[in-house]
């Protein structure tokens, strides 16, 4: 279990050249259905809040936009040859997007 959530670990991570599809990640784990997705969204889904990819009202579960990530791919099997990362943020960004930033004093001025 140790070497399967350091492997989801490794392959959640944005800065990887070649992008794992859904179709890949359901391969890695095919004793425990569902385990791989959810420990790879979790990062995905971190990593995109702190980026500011999308923006859930504080106190939104992870179970919740996890649901969100996995209604939206199931209903589209076509899609799951893409990168896995991409068909989970980009619910996640519709659904919860986040407010358009505002300049501050501190803004440069172009």
């Amino acid at each position: 279990m140790k070497k399967l959530l350091l492997t989801l670990t490794l392959l959640s991570s944005s800065t990887m050249a070649n992008a794992i599809t859904y179709n890949e990640l359901k391969k890695i784990s095919p004793d425990q259905p569902g385990i791989a997705f959810q420990v790879y969204a979790l990062g995905v889904i971190d990593e995109s809040i702190l980026l500011g990819g999308f923006c859930p009202p504080e106190g939104t579960p992870y179970d919740q936009s996890i649901a969100i990530a996995k209604k939206f791919i199931d209903e589209h099997p076509e899609m799951w040859g893409y990168e896995a990362n991409l068909l989970i943020s980009v619910p996640l960004a519709r659904t919860f997007p986040c407010p358009p930033k505002t300049k501050t004093s501190t803004d440069p001025k172009f």
